[in-house]
């Protein structure tokens, strides 16, 4: 993965960490099913592309293109890293967005919560009391931002592999006229 894609996804988490708790954005148990839901539809698509790209002529012209980001790669192994890091990143969000939704308790609103509200921490000398239910909240939704930016980031190697396809199928025509 290129590098300034890790710091966008890590200023990404603590931007998103940022507003979740400012804003006090909490999860709701339609939310999380709404979540989970897409997470599986972007896993199963990740599934799909990977198959698809096994039979690809793209897949060859990866193979043979070093990554200019990482001379020691090609963009093959690039391409492999950003389909490894969003599989990987869409079953960790299932996951935790699963084990947030088991180990909370629904209001009548739908709103999740857990059975301890907050905890109390000495920091320098002075008592600050910090939500559970929030901190927890604003992990998962940062988590599924992140995500999301990682769904974009690989769709972008997707639309850049159909270019290459399109070029080369041009190119070939053109050949076979002559």
């Amino acid at each position: 993965m290129k590098r300034n894609h890790k710091i966008y996804l890590v200023t990404l988490f603590v931007v998103a960490e940022i507003f979740f708790f400012r804003f006090e954005i909490r999860l709701y148990d339609y939310t999380t099913q709404n979540l989970i839901t897409f997470f599986s539809i972007a896993f199963g698509c990740y599934i799909t592309s990977i198959s698809v790209m096994y039979n690809a002529r793209v897949t060859q012209m990866l193979y043979l293109t070093i990554d200019k980001d990482n001379p020691t790669r090609t963009l093959l192994h690039t391409v492999k890293n950003y389909f490894y890091y969003s599989s990987i990143y869409s079953i960790f969000s299932i996951l935790s967005i699963i084990a947030y939704s088991i180990y909370s308790t629904k209001d009548e609103k739908g709103l999740l919560t857990f059975t301890t509200k907050s905890i109390n921490v000495d920091i320098l000398g002075e008592m600050h009391t910090f939500s559970i239910n929030n901190m927890l909240s604003n992990l998962v939704l940062s988590i599924s931002v992140v995500n999301i930016l990682l769904l974009f980031l690989l769709m972008k190697v997707f639309l850049s592999g159909l270019l290459y396809q399109a070029n080369d199928f041009i190119i070939n025509n053109e050949l076979n006229k002559r």
